[in-house]
């Protein structure tokens, strides 16, 4: 994995936090694994390909250091989807969204805002659904051209 996202970070352009927002996560797991980001008006793919941890070392007046902050940020590769397999995850995303609820869902400054619909009935059906007819999504299909921290 190391090798992959050193390679994708030396072959690709870096996307800022200012350059991109979450639209949704898919996938989570303490943080989004995967899903939609919106790039100056296109929406691209972010699948997880690394983890890194931070920390600020502070030295203090008796000459001794302690842990300030520890952070872990996420790197992520931007897939181009195309438009047909977009349009084909917005429609399964507003799906659940209908039937199970809003809580994949970012609003505009990347935090998670949506509900649960406690609805067994929806539920069901939108995961019986998904089991049937959804075709799972291959990262691989699909051409990288950027990766983002976050």
């Amino acid at each position: 994995m190391i090798t992959a996202t050193y390679k994708i970070r030396k072959n690709y352009p870096m996307y800022l936090e200012n350059d991109f927002r979450w639209l949704w996560h898919s996938d989570y797991y303490d943080g989004p694994l995967k899903g939609m980001v919106e790039v100056s008006g296109k929406m691209l793919w972010a699948t997880w390909i690394d983890e890194e941890e931070w920390a600020e070392l502070v030295l203090e007046k008796d000459g001794e250091t302690r842990e300030y902050e520890r952070r872990f940020f996420r790197s992520y590769a931007m897939l181009d989807l195309g438009q047909e397999r977009t349009n084909y995850e917005v429609y399964w995303h507003e799906l659940f969204r209908l039937c199970v609820g809003t809580h994949c869902d970012y609003d505009y400054n990347g935090v998670r805002r949506g509900k649960v619909i406690n609805n067994s009935a929806t539920q069901g059906f939108f995961y019986g659904r998904k089991k049937a007819d959804y075709k799972d999504l291959n990262d691989s299909e699909y051409p990288i051209v950027g990766w983002l921290i976050w």
